[in-house]
């Protein structure tokens, strides 16, 4: 799928949050300033949050609206140390779990997963805050491949709106 700017960005966090879940574990990735945050955001937004803070220097801010989301960015920790901010244990209680810099984290086995990664698309000049990127969209598990396949459809008259099944 591919993003022209920072509003289609927001507009499928707000499409995306339609088909969320709690207990449905959100894995975000891409390089600095490619959107994750933004699209956190505009999910959280969607599902009748506060304003919602990056969480660079907490690591975790967590938030209630209709469903309880907890946002985590791992860009400051090391993966070694991940495990002290027990992710696992708000995925065992069932929160939306929304998760920047995922790679750094391993997610528990048979987790409800959707993938999210953005990359800068051709041309990046001096606002990438706002440049167009590539958004590639996977689920893992059933419930999440259903969900997400459903935000798809919702999209359909967005550019390649597809999403990839992963089988575990």
């Amino acid at each position: 799928m591919y993003l022209e700017d920072l509003a289609e960005t927001q507009q499928l966090g707000r499409v995306l949050a339609e088909s969320a879940y709690e207990g449905l574990i959100v894995l975000l990735d891409g390089e600095l300033g490619t959107g994750k945050t933004e699209l956190v955001r505009a999910i959280a937004a969607r599902l009748g949050t506060a304003e919602t803070r990056s969480p660079s220097f907490t690591l975790v801010n967590e938030y209630r609206g209709t469903v309880h989301v907890v946002h985590a960015d791992l860009y400051r920790i090391a993966p070694e140390e991940v495990g002290e901010l027990e992710l696992e244990e708000y995925a065992r209680e069932g929160a939306l779990l929304l998760v920047e810099w995922a790679e750094r984290w391993r997610r528990p086995p048979g987790s409800d997963v959707w993938r999210i990664t953005l990359a800068f698309g051709e041309g990046v000049g001096t606002q990438p805050w706002n440049a167009p990127r590539s958004c590639r969209l996977t689920a893992r598990g059933n419930r999440a491949w259903i969900s997400l396949d459903g935000a798809m459809a919702a999209l359909a008259g967005a550019d390649a709106a597809s999403a990839e099944r992963e089988v575990e």
